[in-house]
């Protein structure tokens, strides 16, 4: 099966445990408090040992010279995804008060649920480790720069939201757990087992890649809940999320691929590059910016088409770079 095959395959996969989480929240097996259960399962359990396990699948010879790689991809992909959002902003003449939250919008997506494991899903489980590296790298950039810019414009918030009006030490707390949160714990340790050469005891191995393997149906059923919740009429009513989907998602993803295969001949940093870039918006985008007294319900909106766009948009990419 050559690759454009394999990933609509897995694609395919994906979008039917979506469609099952859809399914499972309109009958009402899983409702918002489930949702917020799944999400701290899945952050705090799942994923961290999904990135741990893959420490016993890498071979550190092959991995040694990829990691400075991501780490690069990891910070030139935000900056990028930055400089879209301005390009973006200038060209549609988004109104003032959506500036900052286009901009957060176009850096914070959704590299935990939907990243790691697609990209497991298609270059197997060494790619949650190195997904995970490129995440510490702009984790770091989103929650310094990134939600700088989202509050940057301090006369746009309501005087009344306690919550915007937070002191600069709750900030920076959020940020500090934010980058220090057990993803990226997960990813320090996996590199250490890595660079170690530690290998786990089998028994230890075997029951963290089982837990990590929930990882995949978890999210995706997550997904489905997600947008079984929100209004579609309501959603497909923002129309500059439209050109702001295509241009960010597929177009630029493209471009920066034809750039990229001229420097770097590894097809699977290649791979997870266009696949990080391809995201949709992260959910806790609009929890930021209940936060900061920001419009919550534009990338509330945006998470759910550009979720939906991502399954056509990600193997098509993938379609892309087997053809060129």
């Amino acid at each position: 099966m050559d690759q454009a095959s394999h990933a609509f395959f897995q694609m395919t996969i994906l979008l039917i445990i979506t469609a099952v989480g859809f399914l499972a929240a309109k009958l009402g097996y899983l409702d918002a408090h489930t949702k917020t259960k799944i999400t701290d399962l899945l952050l705090n359990i799942t994923l961290p040992c999904m990135i741990i396990a893959s420490a016993g699948n890498v071979d550190v010879a092959l991995l040694g010279p990829q990691l400075p790689l991501m780490l690069a991809f990891g910070a030139g992909e935000f900056f990028l995804w930055l400089a879209i959002a301005y390009l973006f902003i200038a060209i549609f003449r988004v109104p003032k008060s959506q500036r900052s939250v286009y901009c957060f919008m176009s850096v914070l997506t959704n590299t935990s649920f939907v990243g790691i494991p697609v990209a497991s899903a298609l270059y197997g489980e060494s790619a949650a480790l190195l997904c995970s590296v490129f995440i510490m790298a702009t984790s770091t950039l989103i929650y310094s720069i990134g939600v700088g810019i989202l509050v940057s414009d301090k006369e746009e918030q309501p005087k009344s939201n306690n919550l915007a009006n937070a002191s600069k030490s709750n900030r920076v707390t959020q940020v500090l757990r934010a980058v220090l949160s057990p993803l990226i714990i997960a990813a320090v340790l996996a590199l250490i087992l890595v660079f170690l050469q530690v290998q786990l005891p089998s028994i230890l191995q075997e029951s963290l890649s089982t837990i990590g393997g929930l990882t995949a149906p978890l999210a995706m059923m997550l997904v489905g809940v997600i947008i079984s919740q929100e209004s579609l009429r309501e959603v497909v009513s923002e129309w500059r999320l439209y050109p702001f989907i295509l241009f960010r998602q597929l177009i630029a993803p493209a471009l920066s691929y034809l750039v990229l295969r001229m420097f770097i001949s590894d097809p699977v940093l290649l791979g997870i590059f266009v696949v990080m870039f391809a995201l949709p918006v992260g959910s806790m985008c609009s929890m930021f910016c209940v936060s900061y007294g920001k419009d919550a319900v534009l990338p509330a909106k945006r998470t759910i088409l550009s979720t939906i766009s991502s399954f056509v948009i990600i193997p098509l990419l993938l379609m892309f770079i087997a053809v060129v």
